[in-house]
């Protein structure tokens, strides 16, 4: 999931400490809402440490209901290139199933392209993909063991 809409870098004059505007509160209620009702939970949440990453996931929680998943915020996670993605998501522990990870383009649009095998313009921010793999070790995820069952942006119908 890419982070909700945030102010612009003028404003603070530092990308990382960015904060959501009231549109990308509303972002991240709504993915939440659609995420809450699928059969996805999330075992673990691998999270940017920039403001607006936690602020996303902090509008999510409430509505979500996860008790059991694990947050960690990860440095590596802020601007991570698709390569350091997937070196990040490598490191996963195979007890784990679901992985989520909240961050930040242009990484995730290549890593959803990556794994969607499409080109795909636009991942909007707030924008959610879920993907199936068939791969049974998160060293050995390729793109051709997955299956993107959504992409969503928040506004999306």
């Amino acid at each position: 999931m890419r982070h909700a809409k945030t102010e612009t870098q003028e404003i603070f004059g530092s990308d990382f400490v960015r904060n959501l505007t009231s549109n990308g509160i509303i972002q991240a209620q709504i993915q939440a809402k659609f995420i809450s009702i699928l059969p996805f939970r999330p075992d673990l949440i691998l999270l940017s440490p920039s403001n607006r990453t936690q602020q996303t996931l902090a509008e999510m929680i409430p509505i979500v209901d996860w008790p059991d998943t694990h947050v960690a915020t990860k440095d590596k996670l802020y601007h991570a290139s698709v390569s350091q993605l997937l070196k990040i998501i490598s490191e996963v522990d195979n007890s784990l199933d679901n992985l989520m990870i909240i961050g930040h383009n242009f990484g995730l649009l290549e890593l959803v392209q990556h794994f969607s095998k499409d080109y795909i313009a636009k991942y909007k921010t707030g924008s959610l993909a879920l993907f199936h793999f068939n791969d049974t070790s998160w060293q050995t995820l390729s793109a051709e063991s997955a299956e993107l069952i959504y992409l969503k942006a928040p506004m999306d119908e």
